[in-house]
């Protein structure tokens, strides 16, 4: 007879869920192993369709990962023939490379031995030495582009781009165990010429954007009105930042069409104070170079 208390848990324990496959597997379409094998041509790519409505963020992840896992393994062999392609290269298995596969040209029979002569912060200038009759073969490891080496100047804006700057570089070449990557000043100088061609690239790209929106005959008294939506940011976290940005985005093609910087720091001005508060300049002097240096001031933001 059932136990019909109310309170008493049942003795009798539920069946345990058995697992019946997973519902999120993708659904592979193409020919069989054996029908592929009887046909004449190539078999067709498998097309992997995945039913992502009812998946997570994490198993999307996962979706695409493994998706573009075969493409990835594919593209190391076939860029290898590229030469515009840079690599981090060992120096001792390159020497022993040239030595095992490569002999003088002059005399045929001497061993070529390579030695750094030079560096111009990546670029290395290197020399091949002939062991029997001290032929010398010297070349630069990288391509030069007016007075600059290319290698350089995309070093500095990688740096920028991760937003680790000269410091940051330096701590991954001492990692890697290589030479420092350049002075100070050839990374200011490279640096200078990339906020240069960024500025151009910007203004183009804003021009664009806002000539999609207005009519071609728009003039300063005959101008449309656009939505537009401003969204700003700092450098930095919380409210000590000193720099930050502001973005004027069109509503209807989500492209920026203006911006403006903001600061609350000038070095300039910095400078300057500390010559007043140690004596330096008296206030009238301060007074007369702080009108004149106002356009010129850094601070945007108070």
């Amino acid at each position: 007879m059932p136990n019909t208390r109310k309170g008493k848990p049942s003795s009798k324990r539920k069946a345990k869920r058995r697992f019946s496959g997973n519902r999120f597997t993708s659904k592979i379409e193409g020919p069989a192993p054996a029908e592929a094998a009887c046909l004449d041509e190539e078999p067709a790519e498998s097309i992997i369709e995945f039913d992502t409505g009812d998946l997570d963020a994490s198993t999307l992840k996962l979706v695409h990962l493994e998706s573009d896992s075969s493409d990835d393994l594919n593209s190391d062999v076939e860029s290898s023939g590229v030469d515009d392609i840079r690599r981090i290269i060992d120096v001792a298995p390159l020497q022993e490379f040239i030595l095992e596969a490569a002999v003088c040209r002059e005399c045929k029979v001497g061993d070529l031995h390579l030695t750094e002569t030079q560096r111009d912060g990546l670029a290395s200038h290197v020399t091949l030495t002939c062991s029997e009759c001290d032929q010398v073969y010297p070349s630069v490891l990288a391509k030069k582009s007016g007075k600059f080496f290319e290698m350089n100047r995309q070093a500095v804006m990688a740096s920028r781009c991760i937003g680790k700057g000269k410091q940051g570089l330096t701590t991954f070449f001492s990692c890697m165990s290589m030479p420092k990557p350049m002075a100070n000043a050839a990374y200011d100088g490279h640096r200078n010429a990339l906020y240069e061609a960024a500025e151009v690239v910007v203004k183009q790209c804003m021009d664009k954007a806002a000539s999609r929106l207005t009519d071609s005959d728009a003039t300063a008294s005959n101008f449309k009105d656009i939505a537009v939506t401003v969204d700003g940011t700092w450098m930095r976290r919380g409210f000590s930042s000193m720099y930050g940005i502001v973005f004027v985005i069109a509503w209807e093609t989500g492209q920026v069409v203006d911006f403006c910087t903001l600061s609350r720091y000038c070095h300039t001005c910095k400078l300057w104070a500390a010559k007043r508060r140690s004596g330096q300049v008296s206030e009238q002097v301060y007074s007369e170079w702080k009108v004149s240096h106002q356009p010129a001031c850094d601070i945007t933001s108070h």
